[in-house]
């Protein structure tokens, strides 16, 4: 397709000294000749230099793209309907990235966006589907040539026959194995047997909607899209149900997880303290497996089978520790406390007398008043969150992927061990694995 040129007489100008270069290697150089070619070359270099400043027009233009119609209209029947679905903006529209930008559900293999300067236009290349309710929107990022970014849904509904239902199936959706609601998740609900494919995504609360959906039985599955391709791929984490839809509404919560059909593998193993080895696997394992029989800790090179007391998850164990150094702490001043009476005793001093004539700090004034601009900025505190979804996080336990063996017998320096576990995944998948773990010589103390 030709374009007209933003510059037509910088252009020109660069095209005439191309033909007098060109003529140069084919006419001698005569003063007749001199004239009209610096005269080319110096109208080229004006062109050029004018086609470096800004586009002249207006005030620039702080606003990013307005819609200012659909076609067709939301909530239009329209029995075989085989037109594009055109979204026109009142200003141009770059064509950075447009296809990212448009969504369709039910789903087609290939959707084509056509860009029309204020505009584009949206077709599935196979067509749209016989009596089927369609939902097509553009996403926030339309820019305009200021790349002004336009933070907006748009949305058209509508029908290739039938009327459009007055459906909704709710739900929220957490990611089970990072414990925190899932943002931006994939939801696809599958119309059976025909396999139709309305999609949606969770908002910033974990929590979605789809809407306008035919009564019918669907699967339902809700996947954490990692690389954001509208496609549930391997090792992503998900969540399916089948869901009986036959009312006005419906209401489906889902907790993400990685369905691997091969168990969990060990992929390290450190020393905590000399009676602590922590073991971390590839993927969330059942609590249920976790026994002192699913693991061997075995001393090398003869193999020789080292006694597990108990296993604990790494959150008790850390917990544990913490309320260990806490205790220390208490004791350590409660003997500080103790030798200091001990020896004011010792020199005939009363202990409760020097605690009588301590000076004590002074009050501060009671007409101390915090001017505004000094008072703590609490716009940016973080609220929390009551949605379904962290509600939904509460009732069930989080996932676990991180234990710790805790020994009858201390570990020996300077040995190598091997740490092994047969432990499942939530789907039951059994698998053993392991890893070597070497431990340190002890270090000598320095006695010089």
């Amino acid at each position: 397709m030709g374009r007209a040129a933003r510059h037509p007489g910088g252009e020109a100008a660069l095209a005439g000294v191309f033909i007098g270069q060109k003529g140069m290697n084919h006419l001698p150089l005569t003063p007749q000749l001199v004239g009209p070619v610096v005269g080319a070359i110096a109208v080229g270099l004006v062109g050029a230099c004018a086609s470096m400043q800004a586009p002249p027009g207006g005030p620039p233009d702080p606003d990013p793209p307005v819609l200012l119609a659909i076609t067709p209209d939301s909530g239009a029947v329209l029995p075989d309907f085989d037109d594009d679905v055109e979204f026109r903006f009142d200003e141009v529209i770059t064509e950075r990235n447009i296809e990212q930008l448009v969504t369709v559900s039910p789903r087609h293999e290939e959707i084509r966006v056509s860009w029309k300067r204020r505009g584009l236009a949206v077709r599935p290349r196979d067509g749209w589907h016989s009596n089927v309710v369609y939902i097509v929107s553009v996403l926030p990022g339309v820019t305009d040539l200021r790349n002004n970014r336009s933070d907006s849904t748009h949305t058209v509904v509508f029908s290739t026959g039938g009327p459009i239902p007055d459906t909704r199936l709710f739900g929220s959706v957490v990611n089970w194995e990072d414990g925190r609601v899932a943002t931006g998740a994939l939801i696809e609900a599958i119309l059976l047997p025909d396999s139709l494919t309305y999609i949606g995504t969770t908002d910033s609360l974990g929590d979605f909607e789809l809407a306008f959906l035919p009564n019918g039985t669907y699967h339902v599955r809700a996947s954490i899209d990692a690389n954001n391709n509208q496609t549930l791929d391997a090792r992503e984490a998900y969540d399916s149900a089948t869901v009986q839809f036959g009312g006005s509404f419906s209401v489906q919560d889902f907790w993400t997880f990685r369905h691997d059909t091969l168990g969990p593998s060990v992929t390290a193993v450190s020393q905590l303290d000399s009676q602590a080895i922590s073991v971390r696997f590839n993927q969330a394992v059942d609590s249920n497996s976790l026994s002192v029989d699913a693991f061997r800790v075995l001393q090398l090179p003869d193999s020789t089978a080292t006694s597990i007391d108990r296993v604990l998850l790494r959150s008790v164990y850390d917990s544990l520790q913490a309320e260990a150094r806490e205790a220390a702490r208490i004791a350590a001043e409660d003997s500080t406390a103790a030798a200091l009476q001990d020896s004011l005793a010792a020199l005939g001093v009363d202990s409760a007398a020097v605690a009588d004539t301590a000076v004590a700090p002074e009050p501060p004034a009671i007409d101390t008043i915090v001017p505004p601009e000094a008072q703590p900025d609490t716009t940016d505190i973080a609220v929390p969150d009551s949605t379904r979804a962290m509600y939904m996080l509460a009732e069930r336990p989080a996932l676990i992927s991180d234990v710790v063996l805790m020994m009858v017998d201390p570990l020996q320096p300077g040995t190598r061990y091997w740490v092994d576990g047969n432990v499942s995944n939530l789907l039951g998948a059994l698998l053993q694995s392991g890893r070597f773990l070497v431990l340190p010589e002890a270090v000598e103390p320095d006695s010089t």
